[in-house]
């Protein structure tokens, strides 16, 4: 197996390319961790859960938090890449970007199906705004002529 080298600013030129590259969206709804009974399960209101996780204490699934009041809720971002992206560090990479720039608190459910890998990033629901912005940021190209590649 052979593993290139790379120097922190290749590697960030090259995450933040392929980042652009993604299909990526902020979900306008919030979303909370809800215990469920079996797998899967559908919301009463019709919405899918777009995570499932187990838990000590059984299946627990994200859903759209739909106005409830007792849990966390979470601010999330879509990612979807396709396959031949060259996404290799992309998690710890973009993990801890937000965790510096957002919210240190953050969840993340990732996976791959078919030709694409899709990941949803989520921080809590508060924070939406500074997600936006950090993904605004993140997903612009340098200007010509710039040195850098953004806020870092």
């Amino acid at each position: 197996m052979y593993c290139e080298v790379e120097a922190p600013l290749q590697t960030e030129v090259r995450l933040r390319s392929a980042l652009r590259t993604a299909r990526a969206r902020i979900l306008p709804k919030p979303y909370m961790w809800q215990l469920c009974a079996s797998l899967p399960q559908r919301a009463e209101d019709g919405d899918e859960p777009i995570a499932m996780a187990r838990s000590d204490r059984g299946w627990c699934q994200l859903t759209p938090a739909n106005g409830a009041a007792d849990g966390e809720q979470w601010a999330l971002i879509s990612l979807e890449f396709d396959r031949g992206a060259q996404i290799d560090g992309f998690l710890d990479w973009f993990a801890s970007r937000l965790r510096r720039r957002v919210h240190p608190r953050l969840i993340v459910a990732n996976g791959s199906c078919g030709r694409s890998h899709f990941a949803f990033w989520g921080v809590p629901e508060r924070h939406r705004d500074a997600l936006g912005r950090e993904l605004a940021i993140l997903t612009s190209r340098p200007s010509a002529g710039a040195c850098g590649v953004g806020l870092i």
